[in-house]
């Protein structure tokens, strides 16, 4: 689940399970500025000593938020303590931009401010810069001191890492430039150079303390394809997700391979809507912006053993080993009408039995699991506690066997136009994967996993 504490503490008591947890930490007030720059160009030291959470790093001491600190204890604890597994994700809002004392502005990028004087409601989040030596050891220092305390059991362990926030869409979610000063965006080969750096860095501040943590790279649910601006406002600076992927494998391969993954948040191709499958056909297949192979516009949980599989290419993949793929940010809408309900149901149990087949599929952190009453949202529960059908489909999913689970709620496929007369959840996943062509082969998959059971004898 994708939240905080309390959302962990309460999925728990109340018998939901779930491997795994997700939270995003805005680093602009985490780890505090050795130094400012005034507006004449100084550098003007400052004293962040009174804190009691520091590190050495390259013979420099920096300093962290108390609070800030004690905040991600308080999720990372419970999680670890519900015997959950945790992804965290780094972001900085552009507050970053024009606040100099709260975060290091070496950490940020020169263009990205200057673009925060003249657009400052154009973007939402700036991106971490390494491609200077202090702005390296800041994220190096942030790095390590999260590393070091999340990984001794004291205060709980954190297994991934991402870092930003669908950097495909760096004119609103990872700024590194003033893009709207020439109505452009640097080349991908900078883009990409930038970003392999910082997962580069990463990887080994992790990985001093953690060989098994994994540092991950986040998209929106576009892949082979960057939208226009009448397409989607947001991406109108933006890049190919595939060509960042290729370009970060090719530098791995060049300059030492080393483990990265990718985030992914795989959203229907119109947001929000709770037949996913049938909206994904008719206006995605239909209209030549879906496809089942790796030149697919975006993937969704419909094709999403597209990226699956494009993750275990060999010249994508790190020593043999497919790159793992985390969905971080992922659900399926649905409001207080029980058909709608029952569609959101349905695309969840086909989403959850076709990633439990997939190869590099790490987890799904549902987003999200407390919602507005009533309005479209992702939401399995309501504000006031009322849970949707979809909540109860997904705490038995994995605990129940395979056919007692599809028994209990393929009733739900009806409700799905596309799909309405499929029999169980296999035959969902075989008939979109044959329609959108995708190769992939589902069935001698599920008998690997669950055996010949009578729902694969079914389709035999």
């Amino acid at each position: 689940m994708y939240g905080d504490e309390k959302i962990i503490n309460e999925t728990q008591a109340d018998g939901f399970g779930g491997d795994y947890a997700g939270l995003q930490i805005n680093i602009m007030s985490l780890i505090y500025a050795n130094e400012y720059i005034d507006e004449s160009g100084i550098e003007k030291p400052l004293d962040p000593s009174k804190s009691e959470y520091s590190i050495e790093c390259n013979g420099k001491k920096y300093c962290f938020s108390p609070s800030k600190v004690e905040e991600i204890d308080d999720f990372v604890l419970a999680a670890t303590n519900n015997h959950l597994r945790t992804m965290v994700r780094f972001i900085a809002t552009t507050e970053a931009l024009m606040n100099y004392a709260k975060m290091p502005q070496y950490l940020t990028y020169p263009g990205a401010r200057d673009a925060y004087k003249t657009n400052p409601n154009d973007f939402s989040m700036t991106g971490f810069n390494t491609s200077n030596i202090k702005g390296m050891d800041y994220f190096a220092a942030l790095m390590e001191f999260l590393s070091e305390r999340y990984s001794n059991g004291e205060h709980g362990y954190v297994q991934h890492w991402t870092f930003g926030n669908e950097i495909d869409f760096t004119g609103t979610w990872y700024t590194i430039d003033n893009y709207w000063k020439n109505n452009t965006t640097p080349s991908s080969d900078t883009y990409i150079e930038e970003f392999y750096r910082l997962l580069r860095v990463g990887k080994i501040a992790v990985g001093k303390y953690n060989a098994d943590a994994n540092v991950y790279a986040p998209f929106t649910h576009y892949w082979d394809y960057k939208p226009t601006p009448a397409e989607n406002y947001d991406g109108r600076f933006s890049y190919k997700p595939r060509e960042i992927v290729d370009g970060l494998a090719s530098r791995s391969r060049l300059q030492g391979n080393f483990m990265w993954g990718v985030e992914y948040h795989p959203y229907c191709s119109t947001l929000p809507i709770a037949d996913v499958i049938t909206e994904d056909y008719m206006h995605g297949l239909k209209t030549g912006y879906m496809s089942g192979d790796d030149t697919s516009r975006i993937v969704t949980y419909t094709n999403l053993e597209v990226l699956d599989s494009y993750l275990s290419r060999p010249e994508i993949k790190c020593n043999g080993k497919g790159r793992p793929l985390f969905l971080m940010e992922s659900g399926v809408a649905a409001n207080s009408n029980p058909i709608v309900q029952q569609q959101q149901a349905a695309i969840i149990g086909f989403a959850y039995l076709k990633m439990s087949l997939l190869d590099n599929l790490v987890a799904n952190t549902y987003y999200k699991y407390i919602g507005n009453d009533g309005l479209m949202s992702f939401a399995l529960v309501e504000s006031n506690r009322e849970k949707h059908c979809g909540y109860y489909l997904l705490k038995d999913f994995g605990r129940l066997s395979m056919p007692e689970w599809n028994n209990k709620y393929s009733s739900y496929i009806g409700s799905c136009g596309f799909i309405s007369n499929e029999p169980n959840y296999l035959a969902v996943i075989n008939k979109v994967s044959k329609e959108f062509g995708t190769g992939y082969n589902f069935l001698d998959r599920y008998k690997e996993v669950y055996g010949e059971d009578e729902i694969y004898k079914s389709l035999i």
